[in-house]
């Protein structure tokens, strides 16, 4: 068992970090920057994403002069409430006696600063390693979609942010939209003259029902996740509120969709004599690193060598590497061996996350000798 690795791990647990309050963790993370000789920038994100601080970068430069650079990134932030609480170790799993355990990213976080401690003791010849350090990951507006590319200094970036395990690269992921339905109708006395009014809920249930949902195949979701309307339950509610997501591989689905949606509204608007307006906005965008990418290659044949079975997967979800790819740096997210994120059943699997730091040492030390 790597006792350093699981000791940071269980220290950078009970930090408390959420979602534009990442400044506990900026200032531990900045410590043991500095006490490894490493110069620490921050960015203005704190700014763009409304938090109390900005992204952090750092860089370990080989002895003889850098022919590239490899970017290890992850996040500092948790869902609420943003740090795992009492934290223990049994039958090879840390769980939690809290709401979460947040290996969702400390996992991340703990093998990034191993290997940058690893790299003080066994510098590299001639690849330099930056890493990098986003807020506000769990909750727009990200902090790496106000990362400036020239703060971004990898030919190749690897995301440490995913609960698979070590092998495991997603190299793909969907467009995401969030969308908002407002339904306007009239208010009426429920009881005394309910034909007065106009449900705005039975207009959003119309509309809900006759638009798909869930999985519509294998590239696309879309989803009605949130409903609010009504004052009491003696007026006709003039105004019912529907939230929801779509997530697609294919290109040009999401405006066909939200195409869909103002169709649909209007027929349903128009027979009960309400509104309807919608708006959706990107929650993230897509990317794709192409398979044949060198840097790719061996990241999959590093974990081969670690014995682990290195594959590509298409993810379904979002992760900062959805907003690195498009500023022009190829990025993929790995597994670092927690399940069931964001969850009370969130766990690490310590073998998996172990695992995880022997595949992206033997990654960089593997891309050094070539």
């Amino acid at each position: 068992m790597n006792q350093a690795l699981l000791d940071r791990f269980f220290e950078l647990c009970v930090i408390e970090a959420n979602s534009k309050r990442e400044a506990l963790m900026s200032e531990r993370l900045r410590r043991e920057l500095g006490r490894l000789g490493l110069e620490v920038k921050e960015d203005g994100a704190a700014a763009a994403v409304g938090g109390e601080c900005g992204n952090l970068f750092a860089e370990v430069f080989p002895a003889d002069g850098a022919a590239s650079t490899i970017t290890l990134l992850s996040h500092m932030d948790a869902v609420p409430p943003g740090c795992g609480e009492s934290p223990y170790l049994e039958d090879g799993l840390v769980r939690s006696k809290g709401p979460i355990l947040s290996a969702d990213d400390r996992a991340g976080l703990s093998i990034i600063l191993q290997v940058l401690n690893d790299l003080r003791e066994r510098p590299l010849r001639h690849l330099a390693v930056q890493a990098v350090f986003t807020v506000s990951e769990e909750a727009g507006p990200t902090g790496a979609g106000a990362l400036a590319r020239e703060d971004l200094h990898g030919e190749f970036a690897v995301v440490l942010d995913t609960g698979g395990p070590p092998g495991q690269i997603n190299f793909e992921s969907p467009t995401a939209k969030k969308f908002k339905i407002v339904c306007e109708g009239r208010a009426a006395h429920a009881g005394i003259e309910p034909e007065k009014g106009v449900n705005a809920l039975v207009m959003a249930c119309r509309l809900v029902s006759a638009l798909p949902s869930g999985r519509l195949d294998e590239d696309t979701t879309f989803s009605f996740t949130l409903v609010r309307s009504g004052t009491a339950t003696n007026v006709i509610p003039s105004q019912a509120q529907v939230e929801g997501e779509l997530r697609t591989f294919k290109p040009g689905e999401a405006d066909r969709l939200m195409a869909l949606v103002e169709e649909r509204a209007a027929e349903v608007s128009g027979s009960m004599g309400g509104k309807i307006l919608l708006t959706h906005q990107t929650h993230f965008p897509p990317f794709k690193v192409d398979p044949e990418n060198p840097y790719l290659k061996r990241l999959l044949a590093a974990a081969n060598s670690e014995g682990f079975r290195g594959f590509l997967h298409r993810s379904g979800g979002g992760s900062d590497a959805n907003y690195l790819n498009p500023k022009g740096v190829p990025a993929v997210n790995v597994g670092v061996g927690y399940r069931h994120g964001h969850s009370p059943q969130e766990q690490l699997i310590v073998s998996e996350f172990e695992g995880a730091y022997r595949w992206i040492s033997r990654f960089l030390r593997d891309l050094d000798k070539a």
